[in-house]
């Protein structure tokens, strides 16, 4: 024992080497559990659209009601995400008001996809609609005459925004 240190300060090298084994198994547990943790995470970049965006880019903004849906004969794939088979789908939509657009629009059909199957982690956020629900889109008009998200084949929920019914 040292008699210049009060006692309560004095650490022997039996302590500091106890200290230093436990200090090194925590940093070695939370690295470990960081490690584990981010393995298991699968994440891609989405771009996020703000009103301002889906607004502007939008050729058609309805509050709109889906009557019925069907698949078409469209069977393929969407770029990046070439191992993910998609069917395509069209839904029919009532146009309860027209935000932009042609005002006098009744009624539209929507084309966009669902999966075959799930076939790829991550994969696109595809659209499924509630009957006798009220839905805002922002939409563009596709070569054919059909509309489809603003935001594109890939996570085109990002174009759609649920209403609260009356």
């Amino acid at each position: 024992m040292n008699p210049t240190l009060p006692r309560k300060l004095e650490l022997r090298s039996v302590d500091i080497q106890r200290l230093t084994g436990r200090l090194t198994r925590v940093v070695a547990l939370v690295t470990w559990l960081i490690l584990l943790s981010s393995a298991a995470v699968h994440a891609r970049a989405m771009r996020w659209w703000s009103y301002a965006d889906l607004l502007d880019k939008s050729q058609l903004v309805v509050i709109a009601t889906p009557m019925f849906t069907h698949d078409t004969k469209d069977h393929s794939r969407i770029p990046s995400f070439e191992d993910q088979p998609v069917i395509g789908v069209e839904t029919k939509f009532t146009v309860i008001t027209v935000l932009k657009g042609p005002p006098a629009m009744k009624t539209f059909p929507l084309h966009h996809y669902r999966a075959d199957h799930m076939a790829v982690p991550n994969a696109p956020f595809f659209l499924i609609f509630e009957p006798k629900k009220r839905y805002r889109l922002y939409l563009v008009r596709e070569a054919d005459g059909r509309y489809a998200p603003v935001s594109g084949q890939i996570d085109p929920e990002l174009s759609v925004r649920n209403e609260v019914s009356k």
